[in-house]
């Protein structure tokens, strides 16, 4: 939209060779795919910028808006609102007490929105490695603000967990309790890599065994 395809470039100055736009107010929130690439590709095309809005874009860095500031005179109001960062990293492999359900809640509360808000921090966490590959798949669909799907991802997650405890159960109905947790682990297997169901055998996955308090 602002250079198009394959826009001409200037060998001395590396920049589109394109018409200057004459915009004065750019409103981009919630665009949570818009890159820092895209937001760089403004700079030096928008000299007449007086406000951005930026709130929610997930996926933008500081380099972002350095070819903005740098040439933008004009602009007072930038908006950066609503981006969540990691504030605390957690780091509780080998500890014996930490349980799924204590993951699972760290999970829950990174991706709870409250109503007219946004979270601002999350809370990065490095557990069990029969955990991490869910864990890091939920902090991904959290920091680009799709709390929808991560939310999907914890409770898939929870199902499979505690159908495999239930499996490991003796008495009446273990037959029926291990069908119901090799459901669960497809269904949970499907969601983390992107809700496709892959033909043939999946990747080895490691089963964490019933553990005690978190």
């Amino acid at each position: 939209m602002v250079q198009g395809e394959e826009p001409e470039i200037d060998i001395l100055t590396d920049i589109p060779v394109v018409p200057r736009r004459k915009w004065r107010h750019l409103d981009l929130s919630r665009c949570t795919r818009l890159t820092s690439r895209g937001v760089r590709a403004l700079g030096h095309l928008t000299p007449d910028l007086e406000g951005l809005q930026l709130s929610g874009c997930t996926a933008l860095t500081d380099t972002a808006l350095e070819t903005i500031l740098a040439s933008t005179p004009r602009l007072t109001h930038l908006e950066l609102r609503a981006r969540p960062s990691v504030s605390l990293n957690m780091v509780v492999y080998d500890c014996q007490n930490v349980t799924w359900t204590g993951v699972r809640e760290v999970l829950f509360r990174n991706a709870h929105v409250k109503p007219d808000s946004y979270p601002m921090e999350v809370i990065g966490l490095k557990a069990f490695y029969g955990f991490q590959m869910t864990i890091d798949e939920h902090m991904k669909r959290v920091l680009r603000g799709d709390f929808a799907a991560a939310s999907r991802l914890e409770r898939r997650w929870a199902d499979y967990m505690q159908a495999n405890e239930e499996a490991g159960a003796t008495g009446a109905g273990h037959r029926r309790r291990r069908r119901r947790a090799r459901e669960a682990q497809m269904l949970h297997a499907d969601e983390e890599e992107g809700g496709i169901a892959h033909a043939g055998r999946r990747r080895a996955r490691t089963v964490a065994a019933a553990c005690a308090v978190m």
